[in-house]
């Protein structure tokens, strides 16, 4: 009796355990039918010493057809199964930056650190993101720019050429930012202003309104820059004091009055 005991205690555990694997093997069936990509471990690509898996894609959302391949990421929290995010292309998303709600993530781009791309934000080309940096709203993010530090883009934005944007900077609204121009420290920018060139815009700095800011200009320190018409700050100007910022308000006022 006892061996027979044994026998049967034996059974019932196997049975158990059977029970176990059906149960997952349909919960895994019902995950692949709910998600909308799965990684292909035969499609690697390696960066900084991480492995990123190519996306095959398992529905038809957005622009992207069942069976289309995306792009790279590390790991499924890189990208959301849900909503329309999407990684395409040769883009790449790793370590532990995110990309979700109807993000767009194409080309060459990276997104890494635990930058967040989300809204309907497109990044794009050789694009660079990285830091706890975030991007989302409508903004564009293509060209050359990288993008880093806290620094946050949202809005209607447009970066792109080799723009740099980084520490605790902040731009928004429907700024304009190409060419060279770096954004820096605790910089913000918002508004419809334009910045390209060499121009520097840092420390506590605050651009909005209309400002065109170009060539080698330089914005810093504790500014406070309101422009209400479309007026250029052309090359090698340095605004770098109250007394300077003063002195152009009181001159972009003697504008704003021609004008009307």
């Amino acid at each position: 009796m006892k061996y027979e005991f044994k026998n049967i205690k034996s059974l019932e555990i196997n049975v158990c355990e059977g029970n176990n694997i059906q149960e997952t093997e349909e919960h895994n069936k019902e995950t692949e039918e709910t998600k909308k990509y799965r990684l292909d471990k035969t499609d690697t690509k390696t960066i900084n010493g991480r492995t990123l898996y190519r996306i095959i894609y398992l529905k038809d959302f957005s622009i992207i057809n069942k069976g289309n391949k995306g792009g790279y990421i590390e790991k499924e929290a890189n990208l959301s199964q849900e909503g329309n995010a999407c990684v395409y292309g040769n883009a790449c998303v790793f370590s532990n930056a995110r990309v979700s709600g109807d993000a767009f993530v194409c080309g060459n781009a990276h997104i890494s650190g635990t930058a967040c791309i989300y809204g309907d934000a497109n990044i794009s080309d050789d694009a660079r993101i990285s830091g706890n940096a975030f991007i989302s709203g409508d903004a564009c993010v293509f060209g050359d720019t990288y993008i880093s530090g806290d620094a946050c883009v949202f809005g209607d934005t447009y970066i792109s050429g080799d723009a740099h944007i980084s520490g605790n900077a902040c731009v928004s609204g429907n700024a304009n930012i190409s060419g060279d121009a770096h954004i820096s420290g605790n910089a913000i920018v918002y508004g419809d202003d334009i910045v390209y060139g060499d121009a520097r815009i840092s420390g506590d700095a605050c651009v909005s309104g209309n400002a065109n800011i170009s060539g080698n200009a330089i914005v810093s320190g504790r500014i406070n820059l309101k422009v209400n018409i479309d007026y250029e700050l052309t090359p090698r100007i340095t605004i770098d004091t109250e007394e300077k910022a003063k002195k152009l308000k009181e001159f972009l006022k003697t504008l704003e009055g021609d004008e009307e």
